[in-house]
């Protein structure tokens, strides 16, 4: 069993490796026993994408905090003044 929970919440839960979306933040989730582990992308727009190794052969309970990303300055580079 997998309880992923994160900060913020309604984080969606890919494979990395298929790509395929696991579930969404908070997750309950139930996998199969395997000795390999899954490899997990924690992901959410306007936050920084995190990865997350989750092991298959044990239950897992854990959390995730994701970084909002980097908003521009005002008055950055993309703005131009040119007096004549």
């Amino acid at each position: 069993m997998v309880d992923l929970k994160s900060s913020p919440t309604e984080a969606r839960v890919l494979d990395t490796v298929t790509g395929r979306l696991i579930g969404v933040t908070p997750l309950h989730h139930r996998l199969p026993r395997q000795a390999s582990p899954l490899e997990v992308r924690v992901e959410k727009s306007g936050y920084l994408p995190k990865s997350l190794t989750i092991p298959q052969n044990q239950d897992y309970r854990g959390s995730i905090r994701l970084d909002r990303t980097a908003e521009p300055e005002p008055g950055g580079s993309s703005e131009h003044i040119i007096k004549l």
